[in-house]
């Protein structure tokens, strides 16, 4: 308590879409600092980060490279989450 954290969960499945990468906005939005998104390998946690970007209007769906220029991107699983067509 009083470290200015807060904690929130927004899990991921196989099945998860656009509902989880609208919850990772709300966070974003909620939040009055830094945010650490987190999950094993990165892979999910880069993919819903771009997605909420996209869903909350702050990055256009054809620019989600200019968010990690060198990572390997995964288009159906952006799109799956973003519920917008990429590329």
């Amino acid at each position: 308590a009083g470290s200015g954290m807060i904690h929130a969960q927004v899990p991921t499945t196989g099945q998860s879409g656009p509902m989880t990468a609208d919850q990772l906005a709300a966070v974003l939005s909620d939040s009055s600092g830094p945010v650490v998104i987190h999950c094993r390998s990165g892979n999910r946690a880069r993919h819903l980060y771009a997605a909420a970007l996209i869903r909350s209007g702050d990055v256009e769906p054809h620019a989600y490279r200019s968010l990690d220029p060198g990572a390997a991107w995964n288009t159906e699983l952006l799109e799956r989450f973003s519920g917008a067509q990429i590329d």
